[in-house]
């Protein structure tokens, strides 16, 4: 059997193993999970249209131009921030 695992350094080592150093390394791994990335776990992400990854940052890659809706009273959005933004948020 051969391992290939990353050299630290953007390439890929590979290793021969015996027929017995192989059966442990399989038993070692039937029960393991990737955890999930967080913020404070280095973990696995599923990467989909428009994602990949760049060493240890997620990049995402857009098409189209972003449109930002304008806010109103029953969705989120984005505002003019002006003059009388005070007055207006005073008023609510």
């Amino acid at each position: 059997m051969k391992l290939h695992f990353p050299d630290g350094k953007g390439g890929i080592n590979t290793i021969e193993v015996s027929d017995n150093i192989s059966l442990y390394i399989e038993n070692l791994l039937e029960d393991w999970t990737l955890e999930t990335a967080s913020e404070s776990v280095k973990g696995g992400i599923k990467v989909g249209s428009g994602l990949y990854m760049t060493g240890d940052s997620l990049n995402a890659d857009f098409d189209s131009e972003f449109e930002l809706p304008i806010a109103t009273r029953n969705s989120i959005g984005g505002v003019i921030v002006g003059k009388d933004l005070t007055s207006l948020i005073a008023a609510f």
